[in-house]
C-alpha cells in the first residue's frame, strides 16, 4: 500500500500524519516525482467528496 492514501486517509479524519508526510515528501524529492499526484490518492481511488461517514463505510463494507 502506498503512504499517500493513508496521508490522505488521516487529513480526511482530521489526523496528523506528519511521519508518513516526511516519507512522502523524501520519496518526492528521491524519485523526482510528486507521489500526491501521480500515485494512488481519495481521487484517484473514486473516494474524493465523500464525509467521513461515508468514507468509513465505504471501507467497512466495501459499497458506497
Amino acid at each position: 500500500m502506498s503512504l499517500v492514501p493513508i496521508s490522505e486517509f488521516g487529513k480526511h479524519a482530521g489526523v496528523d500524519t506528519p511521519v508518513i508526510d516526511s516519507l512522502i515528501h523524501m520519496a518526492d524529492s528521491i524519485f523526482k516525482k510528486d507521489f500526491r499526484k501521480e500515485g494512488r490518492n481519495l481521487s484517484s481511488l473514486g473516494m474524493s467528496g465523500l464525509d467521513i461517514d461515508q468514507t468509513r463505510k465505504l471501507l467497512i463494507n466495501g459499497k458506497r
